[in-house]
């Protein structure tokens, strides 16, 4: 009996091996062309070039001062550069197509620079730690730029190109100096200095703009239209003709008589220390509503006109709720839990929406309902132990999901579009859970192996740092499932011991 037992044993390992070695063995997709370019503890140079079709790029330098570069070519590609410590160089040149690029250069005074090219394009760079230094290009089209620099003294230098973009620059702490180029197109760009003694320096090339404050008084002007630029948090800013001399240089803050532009309707909502009830609608003209929590446990609601509005709600400390709906229109909705155990919801309505939605610190509910057109949408739960919800609409959209640290739970809902998603759960364990309906999909890693795939076509997702995987159909039935905490790579050995 024992020699039969250990027999059917044998059959049993050699059986689990051999599903083991189907698994690693699955052919990359074809519809994408993946690179993962990974460096050592020690300065890195990375120069990878992307194909004439749809490319998915990522390059991560660990340690040391790396030097990084990455470059698309045509298709709609999406580019990821991650400089871990030290003092990093990080280059993007995107060519053609529609594509996503996003710099991280986390601790160290990195160096960023993405020039879109041609196409509209979505620019992601964020500072981290250190004094960084940022140049963004956005191109010759519908571009959307948006920056964050962290907790020290960085330098900005956004460039949007022609067409009419969407700028979000946020300086965080430090002294930070942002330097903005008027270009043809109506641009419009909300640039906050943070915390720390900032400056603003707007080049006008002799162009149309109007700059005004948050809540809308005008600061200084040139011709008419053109880029419309918001101020925050700054201290100094000046306005410098097209050879470099200074044509205005505002007092702040203005006085409360100022004349206010007209092309948004402006509302800034500040909160107390304590709890406060924000509840804020819409004008029939184009809004741009703030609502600021401070402290205490808030609750917050702004629903969008049918123009293309500007939306942003900030938690502040202790435990938030915050709902936004965004109604018609292209809009551009910012949330931030802050501190706290925080509950963030959005609806987006018709229209092309950029949602942007921040965990930050604490146990957080994060959901995104996306609308009828071509969205996008970057989620970011920060650390703590989130829940994370997408549900995306019709249309052809992007999505990228970033858990952060903590062991975070992660729910995407398919929709009936060509839908382009990225998503990582950053460390900590995470679970995701994929609800396809009866869509086609392709679910890939990020190195480009097929994982899974249902007909041809639809949405393709490239998952990351996800400890366990799972695809229910219309039913609700398990159609796949992945769990990387099995240990089953320990069993071959044991095939060969007598």
């Amino acid at each position: 009996m024992g020699g039969q037992k250990t027999l059917f044993l044998r059959l049993v390992l050699f059986g689990v091996f051999l599903a083991w070695i189907s698994f690693f063995s699955r052919p990359a997709s074809a519809q994408v062309a993946h690179q993962v370019v990974k460096g050592t503890s020690v300065g890195d140079s990375q120069r990878t070039l992307g194909s004439a079709n749809r490319d998915f790029i990522s390059q991560y330098g660990l340690g040391g001062n790396d030097t990084q570069y990455s470059s698309g070519a045509g298709g709609d590609d999406w580019l990821e550069q991650n400089g871990g410590d030290g003092n990093d160089t990080m280059t993007i040149y995107g060519g053609g197509g529609n594509d996503l690029f996003h710099q991280d250069g986390s601790n160290g005074n990195d160096k960023f620079r993405v020039d879109g090219g041609s196409g509209n394009d979505r620019i992601f760079q964020f500072g981290g730690l250190g004094d960084d230094d940022f140049d963004a290009v956005g191109g010759p089209d519908n571009d959307s730029i948006f920056q964050f620099g962290g907790e020290s003294n960085d330098s900005w230098r956004v460039d949007p190109g022609q067409g009419d973009d969407i700028i979000r620059t946020d300086g965080g702490e430090g002294d930070d100096t942002i330097n903005f180029e008027v270009t043809e197109g109506q641009d419009v760009a909300y640039i906050r200095g943070g915390v720390g003694s900032d400056s603003l320096i707007v080049s006008s090339n002799d162009g149309s703009y109007t700059l005004v404050d948050e809540s809308g008084h005008i600061l200084c002007s040139g011709g008419t239209g053109g880029n419309y630029i918001i101020a925050k948090d700054v201290e100094q800013i000046t306005v410098l003709d097209g050879v470099g001399n200074p044509i205005c240089q505002p007092v702040l803050p203005v006085p409360p008589e100022t004349p206010k532009a007209t092309l948004f309707s402006h509302l800034v909502i500040s909160g107390t220390e304590g709890d406060d009830n924000q509840i804020t609608f819409g004008n029939p003209v184009r809004d741009f509503i703030l609502q600021y929590g401070q402290g205490g446990n808030d609750t917050q609601y702004i629903t969008g006109s049918d123009n293309d509005d500007w939306l942003e709600q900030d938690g502040g400390d202790e435990n938030d709720n915050m709902s936004i709906t965004s109604g018609y229109g292209n809009d551009v909705i910012h949330q931030d839990g802050g501190n706290g155990n925080d509950n963030l919801i959005v609806d987006l309505g018709v229209g092309l929406d950029w949602l942007t939605q921040i965990g930050g610190s604490g146990d957080d509910d994060i959901v995104a309902r996306g609308g009828d057109d071509n969205d996008h949408i970057d989620q970011s739960g920060g650390s703590g132990n989130d829940t994370m919800r997408v549900d995306l609409g019709a249309g052809d959209d992007f999505l990228r999901i970033d858990g952060g640290a903590g062991n975070d739970t992660i729910t995407y809902s398919f929709s009936s579009g060509q839908d382009t998603v990225v998503i990582g759960g950053g460390p900590g364990r995470d679970r995701l859970t994929i609800n396809q309906g009866d869509l086609s999909f392709t679910l890939v890693e990020e190195s480009g192996r097929v994982l899974f795939s249902v007909g041809s076509g639809g949405t393709y997702l490239i998952v990351k740092e996800l400890e366990h995987i799972t695809v229910l159909d219309y039913r609700g039935k398990v159609r796949y499932t992945l769990n990387r905490a099995a240990t089953v790579p320990i069993l071959a050995p044991m095939l060969l011991r007598d």
